[in-house]
């Protein structure tokens, strides 16, 4: 089990450098499907066919596809937003789904979450490291809420970031969300809406 942690860090790291700095730029995407409910929040579910999955935005969210990510989401006040990345990773061709699944349904930890998502960030606090083996998308993920200073429209601020990532079919997939500590109740429903979407289609 150890070895195949390494290896599903390595290829969750391998996801992150591809994505790089990422600037929010880039052209709408189109909306497909019917609107999901997803708690108090109604979320507009979006397709990504090439690495196989769903998403939803939240009603009033604007959606953009910057280059070196799948989509940003970003609330209406630009204060809060969600970003989603996914790649197909070679080194995880030769790992069943089978393996990916129970390796997933325990937590991976915090070196894990350092490495591919938290490393060099300032004051970081985890408040939350889990493994959700019912999340409604049916497919185990992997679940983190931590605070730490992240720069929000030029300003290092304290913030808070919840986030999933999981793997299949040789596949990673990650979705975090990002706001203020100071406003990160009010966004926490939206939050929730857009992590409880995610849906793995590739079989």
């Amino acid at each position: 089990m150890s070895k195949l942690k390494s290896v599903l860090g390595a290829a969750a790291m391998a996801l992150v450098m591809a994505a790089g700095v990422a600037t929010a730029e880039g052209g709408l995407p189109s909306l497909a499907g019917p609107k999901a409910p997803a708690g108090a929040v109604n979320v507009q579910m979006l397709v990504k066919t090439d690495t196989g999955y769903m998403l939803g935005s939240p009603e009033g969210w604007t959606v953009i596809t910057p280059d070196g990510l799948d989509y940003v989401f970003l609330a209406q006040d630009g204060s809060s937003f969600c970003l989603s990345n996914s790649a197909v990773v070679p080194d995880l061709a030769g790992i069943s789904n089978g393996d990916l699944q129970t390796a997933l349904s325990a937590p991976l930890g915090e070196q894990f979450w350092d490495s591919n998502f938290f490393d060099g960030m300032a004051n970081k606090k985890y408040l939350h490291i889990g493994a959700d083996t019912q999340h409604p998308g049916g497919w185990p993920v992997q679940t983190v809420e931590a605070q730490a200073d992240v720069d929000i429209d030029g300003r290092t601020i304290p913030a808070t970031i919840a986030g999933i990532m999981s793997f299949k079919s040789s596949t990673v997939y990650q979705v975090m969300c990002i706001a203020p500590t100071a406003g990160y109740e009010a966004a926490k429903p939206a939050f929730s809406a857009v992590l409880q979407s995610f849906k793995i289609t590739k079989p």
